[in-house]
C-alpha cells in the first residue's frame, strides 16, 4: 500500500490547518499514529471539528468550537479510524424501523457495492437499529473489547466523539451513507443530535454471534488486552489513562462519563442502540439543568494521609428538584483516600445562590 511521506513544509500546513501535528519520522523518537494511506479526496467525509467542553451538559447540541476550526480526517485516520461513504438512498431498508437481524430482501433493490464490501470483510452479520432520542449510557466513554466497531448510517444524523492520539475528543456528525470503522480499543461515545433520531447498520464478522460488549474507560486500568493492544500500536505505548498527571482530582481527563448505578452496567452495550426486546424509547433530550459525573481519586506517590481523615458529603437541591421531591447529591473527598469512586449530580452552576445546602457528613 501507499504510504503517505511528509515534508517538513507539508507537516507545518497541516499543523497550520488542523492544529494537530500528525504521525512523521523523527529518528530515535516514537510518534503516535500510523501511516496514513494516500488520499486525494477527502470531500465524502462528514463534518469533523473540536468541542468547546469535553463534557458538554447537553451532548445532543453541536458544541462546536468555532475557534479551533475543522479538523482533518487524516487526524482520524492516524488514530485507526477507517471511512467509506454509501448511498443508501433508493435502495431496500425498514422504513425508520429496527430489524434484528437484517439480511438484504430477496428480490428486492439492495446495494451491490455494500455487499461486495461486506463479503471482502467477512461481515456476515448485520442488523439495523434505531435511536429515537437521548440515552444517556451511549454516551458513557467506552471501547470495545471483542473486535473494531462497524457502523453504516442509513437514516438520521448524530454525533460520534472519537479520542484522538492526543486524547483529545474529535467530534463526527456522521449522516446518512458514512460508514465508519472504529478499532478495538478507542475510546469514544455516542449521541443523537438535536434532530433525535438516527438509523444505522451494525456489522459483525464471522458466522458466530455478534459481540456488542463494552467497557467504560473508568474501568480499563491498564489491564484490558484490547486496550493495551492499541496503546501500542497507537500510541507509542502510554495511556493516557495511566499517566500521572491523572493523579490530580481537577484533571478533565478524569472520566465524568462514568456514571453507572448499577457496578455492571458496563456489560451492557452503549452502541447496543435498540434491544429487540425493549419497545420504550430513550429520553427526548438531555436535562440541561443537572450535570451527571464520576470522579476517581488516586492516591498519589508518598501521600501519608491517613484513610481515617473525615470526609464530607454534602446535599444540595433546588427551588424546582424540592418541589418535585427530589435532592440533587454533590459528594467529595477533603482527603486523598486511595481509590474512590464518587458519583456526583451537581448542581447547574447558573442556578447560582437559588442552590440551597442540606448537608451531611460522612467518615
Amino acid at each position: 500500500m501507499d504510504r503517505r511521506r511528509f515534508s517538513s513544509a507539508a507537516v507545518a500546513s497541516l499543523f497550520l490547518s488542523t492544529g494537530w501535528l500528525l504521525p512523521v519520522s523523527v529518528a530515535g523518537e516514537c510518534t503516535k499514529g500510523i501511516d496514513i494511506p494516500t488520499v486525494d479526496d477527502y470531500s465524502d467525509w462528514p463534518d469533523l471539528f473540536r468541542l468547546t467542553d469535553p463534557y458538554p451538559t447537553d451532548p445532543t447540541a453541536s458544541n462546536r468550537d468555532e475557534d479551533a476550526g475543522p479538523v482533518d480526517p487524516s487526524v482520524l485516520l492516524s488514530a485507526g479510524v477507517v471511512y467509506k461513504h454509501f448511498d443508501p438512498a433508493g435502495f431496500d431498508y425498514p422504513n425508520r424501523t429496527k430489524q434484528i437481524p437484517w439480511s438484504p430482501p430477496v428480490n428486492g433493490t439492495n446495494d451491490e457495492d455494500l455487499q461486495v464490501f461486506r463479503e471482502e470483510h467477512d461481515y456476515q452479520y448485520a442488523d439495523i437499529v434505531v435511536v429515537s432520542g437521548y440515552a444517556e449510557k451511549f454516551y458513557i466513554e467506552h471501547l470495545h473489547a471483542a473486535g473494531d466497531e462497524v457502523r453504516y448510517v442509513i437514516d438520521g444524523t448524530g454525533y460520534f466523539d472519537i479520542r484522538d492520539v492526543h486524547d483529545e475528543w474529535v467530534r463526527m456528525h456522521a449522516r446518512a451513507g458514512d460508514f465508519v470503522e472504529f478499532p478495538s480499543g478507542i475510546e469514544h461515545r455516542f449521541a443523537v443530535d438535536d434532530k433525535l433520531y438516527i438509523q444505522a447498520m451494525r456489522l459483525y464478522p464471522g458466522d458466530g454471534e455478534p459481540d456488542w460488549s463494552s467497557v467504560s474507560r473508568s474501568e480499563v486500568h491498564g489491564n484490558n488486552t484490547s486496550r493495551n493492544e492499541y496503546v501500542d500500536k497507537y500510541l507509542c505505548g502510554v495511556d493516557p489513562d495511566l499517566e500521572d498527571h491523572h493523579d490530580d482530582p481537577d484533571d478533565h481527563h478524569d472520566d465524568p462519563d462514568d456514571h453507572h448505578d448499577d457496578p455492571d452496567d458496563h456489560h451492557d452495550d452503549p452502541d447496543d442502540h435498540s434491544d429487540p426486546d425493549d419497545t420504550t424509547s430513550p429520553t427526548s433530550a438531555p436535562a440541561a439543568s443537572v450535570s451527571l459525573k464520576t470522579k476517581k481519586i488516586k492516591t498519589k506517590k508518598n501521600n501519608k494521609k491517613s484513610k481515617s481523615k473525615k470526609s464530607s458529603l454534602n446535599e444540595y437541591e433546588t427551588p424546582d428538584m424540592k418541589a418535585a421531591g427530589g435532592a440533587v447529591e454533590w459528594a467529595y473527598d477533603d482527603e486523598h483516600v486511595g481509590m474512590r469512586l464518587k458519583f456526583s449530580l451537581c448542581p447547574d452552576p447558573g442556578d447560582g445562590d437559588k442552590v440551597q445546602r442540606t448537608a451531611a457528613s460522612f467518615e
